[in-house]
């Protein structure tokens, strides 16, 4: 995450019922081999539920890894996770846009030096011939600050732990019993930390046939394995009567577990380049100012329990909002609807 979010406050409080079951789903095919010229990086051993704490804990862990050195942009750490999720998407049966899996851009880093990285994207097609040109699109940066010397900033939290639950929902939505009508983008952006530039990339020249203009909603999610920190989940940008405020207003009375602080808007992540665009956003967060930032942010830290909630809570929006009426006219309204 770019910046730290101040002057958050969780108003809601948690009830003693016991949390839904977990999401049931088939087993997964078999993972392709990863292109030679990126280093080999095995995804982590497909299980049954991809929402449940163990098989997020696994692409928490890969991703934070020492060897991937932090994940900062044009490094081998950068490739290394930039591989290990296309072969997650590719596993898990996404399809790639025009162009591939990857797509490359090129931004100025605070030295002026053209640094080149990409963004990972896979594509579940929509079955509604009357509704699959329409795009929603679920999103969280995959880099981080790399290292300094021997210290290595791991990005566990920040934000390894968003894309967990991106793929984790992808796999999810892929092994649905009943295809959604709209098409469903996840993306995982570079170079959030140095300026927004991979979602800037994305909003300013997205692959061709997942135009901004069919672009109906944006979900990011954004350090979300530190629920405890304040004992609450921000759902950040849920204006009252966008499609995000709308579906979890519905959904919330099914996760008494979890405390969901709606309303609020939120800066300095990925939604912001989709909301100056005028689709409708929400942004999942949980702060953690003891490791923002730090190398203490690593897999250890993070609470797998609550993250599962929170991935299975990620892909009930997904499919409400994927599902729901008169989403052009949400978009039509804006981020920011007037009077709201």
């Amino acid at each position: 995450m770019l910046g730290v979010l101040s002057a958050l406050a969780c108003a809601r409080r948690p009830s003693s019922a016991a949390p839904p079951a977990p999401l049931v789903v088939r087993d997964v095919v078999s993972m392709p081999a990863v292109g030679a010229d990126v280093p080999a990086v095995k995804p982590p051993v497909p299980l049954r539920d991809p929402l449940a704490p163990t098989s997020l804990r696994a692409t928490v862990e890969a991703l934070a890894a020492p060897s991937m050195e932090g994940r900062e942009p044009e490094t081998r750490g950068d490739a290394q996770a930039r591989a290990l999720i296309e072969s997650t998407m590719r596993r898990a049966g996404l399809t790639a846009p025009t162009g591939g899996f990857q797509q490359p851009f090129t931004f100025e880093n605070d030295d002026e030096e053209e640094v080149n990285t990409a963004n990972v994207v896979g594509v579940l097609r929509g079955a509604d011939p009357q509704r699959a040109h329409e795009i929603v699109v679920v999103g969280a940066h995959h880099d981080h600050l790399g290292r300094e010397g021997r210290r290595i900033f791991h990005g566990a939290n920040d934000n390894a732990s968003g894309v967990s639950v991106v793929l984790a929902v992808a796999e999810a939505l892929a092994r649905r019993a009943v295809a959604l009508p709209r098409t469903v983008a996840f993306v995982t952006f570079g170079a959030e930390e140095e300026g927004l530039h991979g979602s800037a990339a994305w909003v300013r020249s997205p692959p061709a046939e997942l135009p901004m203009a069919q672009t109906m909603f944006m979900l990011n999610l954004d350090m979300v394995g530190s629920y405890a920190s304040d004992g609450c989940l921000y759902a950040l940008h849920t204006f009252r009567g966008t499609p995000g405020r709308l579906a979890l207003d519905a959904l919330a009375p099914a996760y008494p577990d979890l405390r969901i602080e709606l309303g609020t808007a939120g800066d300095d992540s990925d939604h912001v380049n989709f909301c100056a665009a005028g689709v409708p956003t929400t942004f999942f967060y949980t702060p953690d100012p003891r490791c923002y930032h730090r190398p203490c942010d690593t897999a250890a830290r993070i609470e797998w329990d609550h993250l599962s909630r929170i991935a299975h809570l990620a892909y009930d929006l997904v499919v409400s909002v994927a599902r729901a009426d008169d989403l052009a006219a949400h978009r039509a309204a804006g981020c920011h609807p007037r009077a709201r």
